[in-house]
C-alpha cells in the first residue's frame, strides 16, 4: 500500500498511461483487422470476449499503486481501438 505522505508520481504516471493505451490500441487494431479478413461476424464477437474478459481482469488491479495509472490507459487503449475498428469494418 502506498504512503499518504508520498507524493503521487504524476508525470512517469501518466507516461505509463499514455504507452499501455497506444500498445493496447495497437493490440486491438491489428486483432481486429485481421479477424476482419476471415470472417466480419467473426471478428466482432472475438473482440467483444477479449474486451469483454480482459476487463474485470484490469480492473481489479486499478488500487495498485502502478496499475492505477496503467488500467485508464488500457482502457482508452481499448475503446479507441474497438472505435477505430468498428470505423474501419463498417467503411
Amino acid at each position: 500500500m502506498r504512503d499518504p505522505a508520498e507524493p503521487t508520481p504524476w508525470g512517469s504516471g501518466i507516461a505509463c498511461a499514455v504507452a499501455a493505451a497506444l500498445v493496447t490500441a495497437a493490440a486491438v487494431i491489428s486483432l481486429g483487422l485481421t479477424l476482419l479478413r476471415v470472417s466480419s461476424l467473426f471478428a466482432v464477437l472475438v473482440m467483444a470476449v477479449m474486451v469483454g474478459g480482459a476487463a474485470p481482469s484490469v480492473a481489479r488491479r486499478r488500487a495498485d499503486p502502478v496499475w492505477r495509472f496503467v488500467v485508464p490507459g488500457i482502457a482508452a487503449g481499448a475503446a479507441v481501438g474497438v472505435l477505430a475498428f468498428a470505423v474501419d469494418a463498417l467503411g
